[in-house]
């Protein structure tokens, strides 16, 4: 028996509902929602009746839930034919039912399956006129189930499910195929879960690698938990707020200058700030993973107060295998020396690379060509101070010497 209390919603009022397995077992939320048929899709509770039907599968993305969806489906509408009401349900009530229904509900329209002139109910004719697709389905047993939600296995066989014409059997080609292909899909999913590192456990996560396939991304988040997405280039992600409505989508563009990464960090650390307040679960990614791993870092420092040292002690704690360079660990030196709030032109920043060539009317000297316009620049100064201080009776003569040696020293320095 589960400790967990009854939990059921109904998908179709007054003849589908989801549950788990405490109100499938349940005698007072059966009778409360008129249940007449179970339909368990796990091996916890075995049939018990003729109005009960159990598909002992387990909550892994490597099942076999696929082959069983056909049967899981006639059962359904065969019990809604005859105006009973069906409960399905799993352990918790969130994967493997959440399969099933989604299942029935690529399958059947919701209210007026189409019948043939013997009363029989005709699949086919009704997945061509009123087909979802599996994620849409997904997103309409939410609305009525917030928790549900199937592995990413049970996805792909929703997939697979409508690509054998709702048929899968084990001579169907298609069925076939997916079988050969599944195992290694799935592996391939899990291992980008296991890739994003969690540098605060249920909070805050770093990644370097973030799937191409929309719907593997949008599972990806899911099972994370993700509520808000920071991208740092190379790296933008132009697809989490269009998979999934409500999630929070910020990109920084990191630019070639030497201060670029390092003017962004106090635009990264607000977004991960302000959505770890609002009890958010923050993806930090970057293609580049020591971009990813600096904002991660200049976070810890400026809201924990962390010095440069103990927050990349930190960071190594989530991400063992990384190496900080000199240029990593001087941004953070600066980041702290400027008091979290770096500018171009911070004294700080001046002093470590130069004058930046987005102060007005200033710009580094970077080569000898620079040095003789430069040079021209002051001929043509030095001429027009000269006009307008004979104008006032000053000593030209010892200021032309000045000049001078000015245009001298630099000659020699060109």
């Amino acid at each position: 028996m589960s400790l967990n209390p009854p939990s059921i919603n109904y998908v179709i009022k007054d003849r589908l509902y989801i549950g788990n397995l405490t109100a499938a077992q349940s005698a007072d939320s059966l009778s409360q929602n008129g249940i007449t048929h179970i339909l368990s899709v796990c091996p916890d509770y075995p049939s018990t009746s003729t109005n009960h039907l159990t598909i002992p599968v387990l909550d892994s993305e490597y099942e076999n839930i696929l082959i069983h969806l056909p049967k899981a489906c006639d059962f359904i509408q065969h019990v809604l034919d005859q105006g009973g009401r069906v409960l399905v349900h799993c352990l918790m009530g969130i994967s493997r039912s959440t399969a099933v229904v989604c299942a029935y509900r690529e399958l059947y329209p919701l209210f007026r399956p189409q019948r043939s002139l013997s009363g029989s109910v005709r699949p086919f004719t009704v997945m061509r006129t009123r087909h979802m697709s599996p994620s849409a389905a997904v997103r309409f047993v939410k609305r009525c189930r917030p928790r549900a939600y199937p592995n990413y296995g049970f996805l792909r066989q929703l997939h697979a499910f409508a690509d054998c014409q709702y048929d899968p059997t084990p001579a169907n080609k298609t069925y076939i195929s997916w079988k050969r292909s599944h195992d290694r899909r799935v592996t391939g999913f899990l291992q980008n879960v296991l890739d994003t590192a969690t540098v605060i456990p249920d909070q805050l996560y770093l990644s370097s690698e973030f799937p191409t396939d929309v719907e593997e991304a949008e599972w990806l988040l899911l099972e994370l938990g993700v509520t808000h997405v920071l991208s740092v280039s190379p790296g933008d992600i132009s697809v989490p707020s269009s998979i999934l409505p409500g999630i929070k989508h910020h990109h920084i563009e990191v630019g070639s200058a030497k201060d670029s990464l390092l003017i962004a960090m106090p635009d990264a650390c607000r977004f991960i700030r302000h959505a770890l307040k609002s009890a958010g679960v923050v993806l930090v990614y970057s293609s580049v993973e020591s971009r990813a791993c600096a904002f991660v870092c200049a976070y810890f420092m400026s809201y924990l107060r962390l010095s440069p040292k103990q927050a990349l002690s930190r960071l190594e704690n989530a991400l063992p295998l990384f190496n900080a360079t000199s240029s990593f660990t001087r941004n953070l030196t600066l980041f702290e020396t400027c008091e979290y709030a770096p500018t171009s032109n911070h004294p700080c920043i001046l002093k470590e690379w130069g004058i930046p060539s987005n102060i007005t009317g200033t710009r580094s000297v970077t080569n000898k060509a620079d040095m003789l316009d430069m040079n021209t620049n002051a001929v043509a100064l030095s001429a027009a101070a000269a006009s307008l201080l004979s104008e006032t009776g000053f000593d030209m003569t010892a200021f032309g010497d000045a000049l001078a040696h000015i245009q001298k020293t630099r000659s020699v320095a060109a």
